[in-house]
């Protein structure tokens, strides 16, 4: 389960949240029947100097931004597959990750 920034939990695959907190999580499944590695959620706002933690569910996999789905200039990062881990936003806007 993820929990949104204002304590519910959060929409499934595909969804927006929201992060005015300083961290929200983002899950990293195993990858599905079709082999595309996703992230739970797919998509989050995120505010200036907010973290998100990438937590592998089962083996997991690496976490990064989809090109072209992050504030232009925003850098770019790649977690270590199955591996739970923290990054700081310092660029406001919405992210889509895979």
């Amino acid at each position: 389960m993820i929990i949104g920034s204002n304590g519910a939990e959060a929409s499934p695959i595909g969804s927006i949240l929201g992060s005015n907190a300083s961290e929200s999580v983002a899950k990293t499944p195993n990858n599905d029947s079709t082999k595309m590695t996703a992230c739970d959620p797919a998509c989050v706002n995120i505010q200036p100097c907010a973290t998100i933690r990438f937590v592998p569910t089962g083996t997991g996999h690496n976490a990064e931004p989809i090109q072209g789905m992050a504030p232009e200039g925003a850098p770019r990062f790649e977690t270590v597959a199955g591996t739970e881990q923290t990054v700081t936003f310092g660029k406001a806007g919405l992210y889509g990750f895979r």
